[in-house]
């Protein structure tokens, strides 16, 4: 009997412990095409319709590179990486430009410039970006009734001198800036396509906001560019969407207190936005104390 049967097609899917075979055969003497063909084509739609019930199998994908200060690494889960590295290059690109708007570290950065020129009444155009940020901060600091305050540029600047020269600043000194950067310390020109600062004291410093800021931008760039299962984490400060179709979430270790061991419990998000801060870097031992900043940004 099996010199009169052909085996027509042979189709296999693998995903996990499950097999699919299927299979056409037909008898040599009673050979119809259109039979073979019907068959065929419910094997297909049988593949077709396994590869999207949760058969297909979604990989995550690592890129990291330096921005801000901070490592900045994007996560990729997807099924499909056909033009992923150039996507995330062009991600990558994004966050270099957001950075030269934004960053404070970079002398010739938008904000900087913008800060150089505090209190000489001159304006300086801005970017849709620094405005949306900008327009951001603007409402956090109403909100916290000048708790979050992005004009704390100074006085981030002292604590970075502090721990450089390993001295404290003066406290004098400290509280008059403190005093000069509750009020008002910005204007938009008519048309609201270009700022100044008030006085030399307030000074932008975007710091945990901005990193945030950056990765939901990027987060947006990498869904709208067909890669919806994404997580970006800027330097502590992660935005994510979900691992999988079937709403997976995304597992986050935090480090402990005073240590870098990862704490043994891990936080479960997707669509949604986690940040984390700490003294376990940004301090100053002096006399056998340990100092920590805590600046309204």
């Amino acid at each position: 009997m099996a010199n009169n049967l052909y085996w027509v097609m042979v189709l296999m899917l693998m995903e996990g412990n499950h097999t699919l075979i299927c299979r056409t055969k037909l008898r040599k003497k009673n050979c119809n095409f259109s039979n073979m063909m019907k068959k065929l084509t419910l094997c297909t739609i049988l593949l077709n319709f396994l590869c999207n019930s949760g058969y297909t199998q979604f990989k995550k994908y690592v890129f990291e590179t330096g921005k801000m200060g901070s490592p900045f690494k994007i996560i990729v889960s997807t099924a499909d990486s056909t033009g992923l590295a150039k996507v995330v290059g062009e991600a990558f690109s994004y966050a270099e430009d957001l950075e030269n708007q934004l960053s404070d570290y970079r002398a010739t950065s938008d904000v900087s410039i913008v800060n150089k020129l505090a209190g000489t009444g001159h304006f300086y155009a801005i970017k849709k970006q620094f405005k949306a940020i900008l327009i951001e901060s603007l409402e956090a600091k109403n909100l916290s009734q000048g708790r979050l305050n992005v004009f704390a540029g100074k006085l981030v600047q002292e604590w970075r001198k502090s721990r450089k020269n390993n001295i404290l600043p003066d406290s004098l000194m400290l509280a008059r800036m403190s005093k000069d950067i509750a009020g008002d310390c910005i204007e938009f020109s008519k048309d609201s396509s270009s700022i100044r600062l008030i006085n030399s004291t307030c000074q932008i410093d975007f710091g945990s906001i901005g990193k945030g800021f950056v990765a939901q931008e990027v987060v947006n760039f990498l869904v709208k560019s067909g890669f919806p299962q994404v997580l970006v984490d800027a330097g502590g400060k992660i935005v994510c969407t979900q691992v999988n179709e079937n709403g997976e979430k995304w597992k986050v270790g935090l480090e402990l207190p005073q240590s870098k061991e990862l704490a043994d419990k891990l936080i479960l998000v997707s669509n949604s936005a986690i940040a984390s801060s700490g003294n376990t870097y940004q301090t100053l031992s002096l006399n056998g104390k340990v100092y920590i900043i805590v600046t309204g940004k």
